[in-house]
Parts: structure tokens; C-alpha cells; sequence
């Protein structure tokens, strides 16, 4: 760990976390990365980067994108039967 950060305490998001992470996020489309951190640390009493929020963020944009793709190609494999 960087010296600078030897007195803060990060702790790791559960899954329950990050979906209500995201949903926040949907709510509040214009909230700062920032803002989300205090959202996440006032919610759970847990203490994140704001890497760890963007990259939340990140992985559940692809997951949702891969999801689409999945279910489009489902449903077009379905009408070919």
C-alpha cells in the first residue's frame, strides 16, 4: 500500500452493494464519482475508492451490454426455428 494511504481503511463491495450501486446510479445519472463514494460510505458504512466505483460502474455497463447481445442472438436463434 502507498505510504500516503497507510491510515485509510478500504474495504471491498459485495455484489448486494453494487447492484445498489448501480441502481443509485440510475436514479442519479448526474452524480459525480465523488458524490457516489460519500452515497456508498454514508449507505454502508464502508469506505471505497473512487476507483472502485468507476470500475463497478464500468463492469456493469459491459455485463448489461453482454446480456443484450446474449438475449438478441437467443431470440434470433428462436425465430430460425
Amino acid at each position: 500500500m502507498a505510504s500516503h494511504l497507510k491510515s485509510v481503511k478500504m474495504s471491498t463491495l459485495i455484489d448486494e452493494m453494487r447492484k445498489a450501486l448501480c441502481e443509485y446510479k440510475n436514479e442519479h445519472p448526474s452524480s459525480s464519482k465523488k458524490n457516489l463514494q460519500l452515497w456508498v460510505q454514508q449507505t454502508f458504512d464502508l469506505s471505497v475508492s473512487q476507483s472502485t466505483i468507476s470500475n463497478t460502474l464500468k463492469r456493469a455497463v459491459k455485463i448489461y451490454i453482454d446480456v443484450v447481445f446474449i438475449l438478441a442472438s437467443w431470440k434470433v436463434t428462436r425465430k430460425e426455428k
